[in-house]
Parts: structure tokens; sequence; C-alpha cells
């Protein structure tokens, strides 16, 4: 496939000799550009190169032009003869045979050389440009993607299909949408391009069913090719009959498949910097695959998730949230987990199951603990994303926690459980995504109730009024199933008292809802006043005093009250609620971030994240607490902030920036090279 030979002429008129022909009177002698060809020209002529580099060139072709780390304008000089051979000699080109074998050596290049962007693009349009020439119009599209322009393949099928009336398909929507100027040329689309592929196609199927069908219309499809020889001295041109260059009628249709491109990028873009952050992971591990858009689940992470969507699948119920061990789930997310798992792993978890169709509690995301393999959590089903809670569910979920410590004291009885049931499906202001979150962060915390300890804070943060509210409350959970039990006594006591309410208070409440026995407020040893002392007919014996350890059969039962009254104090629970969302809802007020001032830009991050990194200037590590606190007077996510700023770094040194969770630790080489 070579020329060789002296006085072949350029097919353009104004230049003199054939680019690629090895004329063999020319010198040839190796030296250290041989290898390299370093010197050599962008549009290369045997003729005109050095005796090194004819030397390197003949060398490459002796060696059967496959040396991988061969100097690229090599390939190309060799090309601009496979390119005379196609296109110009009248052999060639009318011979489908010859026609095939140097369209198959193209190939066996392209394969080789795909690494050099120009070399790539010039070969993809060659090929192209061969199978229009043959009639060879049908198969799977060869162009690549990101091109400023629409390839030929790609708009000779577009055209087909729009005089057929007939949609295009997801694969040719994906190549118009990709090759076109705001075609999303982003990392994700690149890293992750089979993810990136297959998130369109499905998109595509369910958004454009039964896709798009593009207007006819238009200029007559004329299709070019530009040699990379400069032998050739311009673009080939070749028409195609009764086919229509319909990519100008339907710009619109057009960008509407790019943007669709743009959201399938925008929704892989987390699972992209785990890959980057994750380089030596298998993608099919969950924690990647959790990041991964809801439409792809079903087609990755494989074994792993379809164990784990079978296992949820045959044990959550569809209206009631299920208890168990956390364990049943860690060890199906991370094998062999023997601890608690960090708050950034429970996070992925979280939005696994949420992206399968089942929720969690606690939630990390929500303020919940990480879960713990010895711990208790609860899953349910959900039917839409969980946002942000609102302060009324906020507040609700401290209640509960109150109340799940007073109705835990003596054992959860059924009508206690009820209650708090019922409460939760009382309360105004929450859709049904939160209310069963709520039932399940019920279930959750009575399965395993809080100490008081544990309540102090959320104490601290009411106010006298709010307390007593509160207080009048949690003794209507105590009583919900028609009894007042020493223990919740003792625990409301406790309770009581991190309010700042007396204790006192505790008996005259239960009373108040319709005791028929009165609550010992003395030692069991103390006399009870039955009534006062005077003159009697009869007399009795006084009974001998009572074992230690004995109780009297109403006091195990504890007190009895009136339901009636009980209900009535229940229907009030609403106004707790309302109360504690209040409080929530002032919290959200929290200070605006602090005005980001005029700075210079750090590899190509914004002004707050490029402040993040001046300030991190002179540290080697910081707390969680103090980077949150940075994050907030910057008015940026902290966990958000560690992401931007560590893709920035791999996308200019390929090292993270900041590594840890508390503290975060700086990589100082690589912060200088940021700064370089």
């Amino acid at each position: 496939m070579l020329y060789v030979g002296s006085g072949l002429r350029a097919i353009a008129p104004y230049r003199d000799v054939e680019p690629s022909l090895i004329d063999p009177l020319l010198p040839v002698q190796p030296g250290p550009a041989s290898a390299t060809g370093e010197g050599m020209g962008y549009w290369p002529t045997y003729a005109d190169i050095t005796p090194e580099h004819r030397a390197g060139f003949l060398q490459w072709l002796a060696d059967g032009r496959k040396a991988p780390d061969a100097y690229i304008g090599y390939v190309f000089l060799f090309f601009y003869g496979l390119e005379r051979r196609a296109f110009h000699d009248p052999a060639n080109a009318a011979d489908p045979n010859g026609l095939s074998s140097i369209v198959a050596e193209v190939e066996r290049l392209r394969s080789l050389y795909s690494g050099n962007s120009s070399f790539a693009g010039y070969a993809a349009g060659f090929l192209n440009f061969c199978r229009f020439r043959s009639g060879d119009v049908g198969g799977n599209l060869r162009s690549g993607l990101f091109g400023w322009e629409v390839p030929a393949d790609v708009r000779l099928r577009l055209g087909q299909f729009a005089a057929a009336k007939t949609p295009i398909p997801a694969d040719l929507a994906f190549a118009w949408a990709c090759n076109l100027p705001s075609a999303p040329r982003r990392t994700p689309a690149t890293r992750c391009q089979g993810e990136f592929r297959e998130l369109f196609a499905i998109r595509y199927e369910r958004e454009c069913a039964p896709g798009v069908v593009l207007k006819n219309k238009g200029p007559m499809l004329s299709l070019s090719y530009r040699p990379a020889s400069p032998g050739f001295g311009g673009a080939i041109e070749q028409r195609v009959r009764d086919v229509c260059d319909v990519t100008k009628a339907n710009e619109g249709a057009g960008e509407r498949l790019a943007a669709l491109a743009d959201r399938c990028v925008e929704d892989l873009d987390a699972y992209s910097r785990w890959l980057g952050r994750n380089a030596n992971a298998d993608g099919q591990a969950l924690a990647g695959v959790a990041l991964l858009p809801r439409d792809l689940l079903q087609r990755h992470g494989a074994p792993a998730l379809a164990d784990l969507r079978q296992w949820l699948g045959e044990y959550v119920p569809h209206d009631r949230p299920l208890v168990t061990g956390a364990s049943e789930v860690l060890a199906r997310w991370q094998p062999g987990v023997g601890q608690r798992v960090t708050k950034g792993d429970a996070t992925l978890l979280m939005a696994l199951l949420e992206k399968m169709g089942f929720g969690m509690e606690p939630d990390v995301r929500f303020g919940g603990p990480s879960p713990s393999p010895a711990g208790q959590i609860a899953l349910f089903r959900v039917d839409s994303d969980f946002s942000a809670p609102t302060a009324e569910y906020s507040g609700v979920t401290t209640l509960l926690r109150f109340a799940a410590a007073v109705a835990g004291a003596d054992g959860v009885a059924e009508g206690e459980a009820r209650f708090l049931s019922d409460h939760v499906s009382a309360v105004l202001g929450l859709g049904n995504p939160e209310r069963r979150r709520l039932a399940a962060h019920a279930a959750w915390l009575l399965a395993d109730p809080p100490g008081p300890a544990g309540l102090k804070k959320a104490a601290e943060a009411l106010t006298p009024g709010q307390r007593a509210d509160l207080g009048r409350f949690l003794v209507s959970v105590a009583g919900a199933d028609g009894t007042v039990s020493r223990a919740e006594v003792q625990m409301l006591l406790k309770v009581f008292a991190l309010l700042g309410l007396p204790g006192e208070a505790v008996y005259t409440q239960v009373h108040e809802l319709g005791g028929s026995m009165p609550v010992a407020r003395t030692g069991a040893a103390d006399p009870v006043t039955v009534r006062p002392a005077g003159p009697a007919d009869r007399e009795f014996a006084i009974p001998g005093r009572p074992a230690a350890n004995a109780v009297p059969a109403a006091a195990a039962r504890g007190v009895q009250l009136d339901m009636a009254r009980v209900q009535a104090q229940i229907a009030e629970s609403a106004r707790v609620s309302a109360v504690l969302a209040e409080i929530f809802r002032g919290e959200e007020d929290v200070r605006p971030p602090t005005p980001t001032p005029e700075v210079t830009s750090v590899a190509g991050l914004d002004a707050p994240h490029s402040l993040m990194i001046w300030r991190l200037r002179d540290v080697v590590s910081v707390g969680r607490a103090e980077w949150d606190a940075l994050c907030v007077d910057l008015g940026i996510l902290p966990d958000g902030a560690i992401d931007t700023l560590n893709e920035a770094a791999f996308d200019r040194v390929g090292d993270p920036l900041l590594t840890g969770d508390d503290p975060i630790h700086l990589d100082t080489n690589v912060y200088r090279s940021l700064l370089a």
C-alpha cells in the first residue's frame, strides 16, 4: 500500500510531488530524531522531511506499522497514501475488493492510534466516506462523539429516517445530540461513556416515545470529506440522491436531544466523581452503584444489588415498617463489616435504598446516627424521594423521642404503640412520604427507646410554656394503654426533671386523667390515711405487715384511667407537635453567609471555593466542626465542598486534595500544584 518511485504528481495542481511518495534517491540517515519525530512539520511530505525523519518513517513501515509509541506524523504520512488510493486512483476507487483492503488497514491503524484525537477524527471521517462511496450506508454508526459538526453518516441516517417518516432510534439520537456545539463535554460524558449511552437510551425511549420524527426538509444531502493529505488541496464532495440534509430544518429537535444528554451527564456527575476518587475500585461496588441514577440500577451492581433487592422485597411489608437488626442490611451492603459504618457510607446506603423504593430509619441525612451491626433499624417502602425534612417533621420526631422514652419504661404496650401511630397520622402539614417515614421512625424508637440523658439537648430548646405542654402530652402517652405503671411514673419523673417541671405535676396530671387509686408518693412503708380517726362501733384487727416484695393487686396493674379523658388529652397532641415545629422553624433562620469578596480563581473554581483554597494556605488538617463552620461562613455545603475541591485536584494533579472525615487532612503537595 505504498507509492515508491519518482515523479508522481500531487492531485492539487499547485503542488509538485505526492506527499506520501517514497523516493529511493533521497538520503536516509538514522539519528536521535528518528524515533521521536522531533522537529517534523505538521503537514509532512516525504520529499521535504529530514534524512533522520525518513529513517524513522521507513523503520516504522518495516516493523509492520504497529509500534504503539510511534510518532503520529509517520502514521499520517502513510495515511496520505491511503487517501489517494481510495479517493483518487481509479483502479482502487472502482474495485470493491481494493477499497475494502484499504478500509481494513485504516480500521487497524485507528485501533492502534486512536489516542491521538486528530488521527482518530480523520480516520473516522475516512471510513464513513468510504462506506458512502461504496453504497454501504447500513450497520452501526461509526462516528466519534463530541465533534463540532454533525458527522456525515449521522446526517445521512437522519435524512433517511425523515424521508421514511419513521422515528429515529436511540443510538442515532445520541450520536446527533453528542456532536452538536451544545453537546455536554464534561468529564462524566467520557469517564462514564457506557453509562451515559445507556442512560440516554432509557430516557429517550421513555420521554420521546415512540421516538422523534423529523421534518423531511432541507437541501439535498452533499457529503464531503476533507483529506488529511495536503496533496488534495481541498475537500472531496459526494452527493446522495433522494436524501435531504434535515439537520437545519430540525434544529429545535436536536437542541432538545442535546438538553436530554446534558441532564444525563449531570445525573452521572456524582458517580463520575466517585470513580475519579476510587480509580482502582470495582465500578459495580454498591458504594459506587448507589450514586448511579435510578434508571441504571436494574443493570448494575449484580449480584450484590440483586441479593439486597430480593431480601428487601421478600421481608419488608407494603403496609407497615419492618424492625430488624441492622446487620441484615449491612452484611449485604458491605460484606464483613464489623463496626458502625461511616457517615459518608451510610449516606450512600440511604440513597441506594431510596432508589430501590425503600427507606431506613434512622437516616443520617436527617440527623439520625449511622447504623451499627449490633443495632436496630426500621425499613419501609417509599414511592418517591424524601427531600429535606420540614419543621413539622422535625418537631414530631423530637416529640416521638420523648414519648418513646416514657412508653418504653415498662415495655411498649400495644395501646401506647397505637397511640403514637395515631399521633403521626394526625399531624397537620405532613405529606404521605413524611408520614411513612415518621411511622418507621416511631417503630425504631419503640424497639430501642432512648434514655432520658439523650433528651437533654432537646429539652433545653423549649420555653417554660412549651415544656409544660410537652409534659402533659407525655403523661397521655404513658396512659394510652389504660394504665400508668410505676416504671412509667419513674421515667416521667426523670423527664419532668429534665424539663424543669415539678415532680408533683406527674401525680397531679395522672389523677386528672381519672385515676381510681392513689400513686404512692412516699416510701412503701409509710401509712396511708384511709379516713380520719374517730369512735367506732366495732373494732378490727390490724393486718400484719406485708412481705417486703409484696405489691397490691391494684398497684401491680398501675393507675386505672378514664380513657375518655385520655382520648381528649390525646386530641390536643397536635398542638404540642406544632409548638415543637415552631422551634425547628426558628432554627432554620440561620445567619446568612458572609458576602464573598473578589478573589483570584484557583483551578477554575468559583469564588467561594477559590476563597476556601486560600483560607487553607497554612492548614495541614482541620476538625470537622471547624470545616463545617468555614463552609457555612462561605455559603457552601460542607460535603459538597470536599467533592468540588477534590474534583478540581483530580483534574489538575490526579490526586485528591482532602482526605479523612474528622479531622480532614490536606495534601500540601497537591495544594501547591493547584496554586501553581
